[in-house]
């Protein structure tokens, strides 16, 4: 397992989110998408003791909050979101915006506080 989290991510994401032009904000999108990736990949691995297909891993880690037992906290949804929103700001002319980045920090805040239950 790589020991890498991925929480300084959401520093970077929060950095250029500040910066009110297009670039920056489809880039922190991608921050706070790859910040999540990390957190919920490591407690899958540490807390959980699997390991995903890497050749599938960005599938794999939504695919494994749909399972019944996750169901009631909501993880899967806005970690699919976040992903797509990650591919709409490196691929697509997609618009993004200041609004958008809150509803994005939203989802981030949700998936990272549920993850902080399922860990305690």
């Amino acid at each position: 397992m790589n020991s890498f989290d991925g929480k300084d991510f959401i520093h970077v994401a929060k950095s250029l989110s500040k910066i009110n032009k297009e670039s920056y904000i489809r880039s922190s999108a991608g921050r706070y998408y790859y910040s999540i990736f990390w957190i919920t990949r490591k407690y899958i691995e540490s807390e959980c003791g699997l390991y995903l297909n890497k050749n599938n891993i960005h599938s794999e880690i939504p695919k494994f909050f749909k399972d019944e037992f996750y169901k009631k906290n909501g993880i899967h949804r806005p970690l699919i979101r976040l992903r797509n929103l990650r591919n709409h700001a490196d691929y697509d002319s997609y618009s993004f915006d200041l609004n958008l980045i809150k509803s994005i920090d939203d989802d981030y805040n949700h998936i990272l506080n549920e993850i902080k239950k399922l860990v305690k």
